[in-house]
């Protein structure tokens, strides 16, 4: 019997290689760096494991499956690169962790002032920076509900915080969750929150929904985190608010454009915490020991003519609800 032809683009070690080819033995697997990728690799290619470049997508002639190591899945499901038969898979679910802590760290720098005191340490100043803020009793409106909302969500409900959620459509709400309203709703919330963390997806629908004047309706001292997309965000918006004293901080993992040009005064403020989109990177070990294993998971079911789990909808790039299609 033919072996199935995989692509695999995951960065991997080659005894990792080993234990995964070892776990799908019906499949024939080059494990390709992306930059050694050609045309004859990437057409002979029924399955695609990783994300491929977009410009070698018109040359996948044979695919028939693509599973992304993001969990993000937009420039693959907005444009028209791929046949309508080929089926989408992310790995939403991977990521959640790792970014629910690198944004409870930057809230915690910026309601107990160390970033403050970072800055005073470089300059060798001992100075008390004055009052700070208890997570205690915050309120936190989460607009988006996926894995990294959830992630988040639980997290500031076992600190004490009072949680919303937001999300597109009606469903049930998670024990951690006080109250969940839907995005047309979002207005009324957002004067309400202590903090506001976005965990939105990029889709015609998202982008640059927060702008100037939904940010406007934010608290003055309301703490913004974002780590969805920079797109769903203006950023002269936010520049303009905090120059009018907007805002208690913001810690931003995600901004438009990325990378941040030097100039963009965003660099400026100190009581902005600005990190290069790597809260959901493979920084975190156990972030890509969770890719890996979904892939791998995800490709026995393919082999053995299983439903796929991690589906995306190509049409709204989110996650299909039920993974078990």
């Amino acid at each position: 019997m033919e072996k199935v032809k995989v692509c695999w683009v995951i960065p991997t070690e080659p005894s990792l290689r080993e234990s995964i080819q070892a776990a799908c033995p019906q499949a024939q697997i080059d494990f390709c760096e992306r930059t050694a990728l050609d045309e004859r690799r990437v057409a002979d290619a029924e399955v695609v494991i990783g994300n491929l470049p977009k410009r070698w997508l018109p040359e996948a002639r044979a695919l028939r499956w693509l599973h992304l190591e993001s969990a993000g899945a937009e420039q693959y499901a907005q444009e028209e690169l791929l046949g309508e038969d080929v089926l989408l898979s992310n790995s939403t679910g991977a990521y959640g962790p790792a970014i629910a802590e690198h944004m409870l760290a930057g809230v915690l720098s910026i309601y107990k002032k160390l970033n403050l005191y970072r800055e005073n340490q470089k300059l060798r100043v001992w100075k008390n920076e004055g009052q700070v803020r208890s997570l205690k009793g915050s309120s936190v409106l989460i607009v988006g509900l996926g894995d990294i909302g959830r992630e988040f969500g639980w997290r500031m409900k076992a600190l004490g915080c009072t949680v919303t959620g937001v999300k597109r459509t009606p469903g049930g709400c998670p024990d951690y969750v006080d109250r969940l309203v839907l995005m047309d709703q979002i207005e009324e919330e957002l004067p309400n929150a202590d903090i506001v963390a976005l965990c939105l997806p990029s889709t015609p629908e998202t982008r640059h929904f927060f702008d100037q004047r939904r940010l406007a309706l934010t608290r003055r001292d309301c703490v913004l985190v974002n780590v969805g997309r920079g797109v769903t965000v203006e950023t002269p918006a936010l520049c303009a608010l905090l120059d009018q004293g907007h805002f208690g901080g913001l810690v931003l993992d995600v901004v438009d454009p990325e990378p941040l040009p030097m100039n963009n005064p965003l660099w400026g403020y100190d009581r902005v915490i600005l990190t290069p989109h790597v809260s959901g990177n493979y920084n975190q070990q156990s972030t890509y020991d969770t890719v890996i294993a979904m892939a791998v998971e995800n490709l026995q079911r393919y082999l053995d003519k299983q439903p796929l789990k991690y589906r995306v909808d190509r049409k709204s790039g989110y996650r299909v609800s039920n993974t078990q299609e």
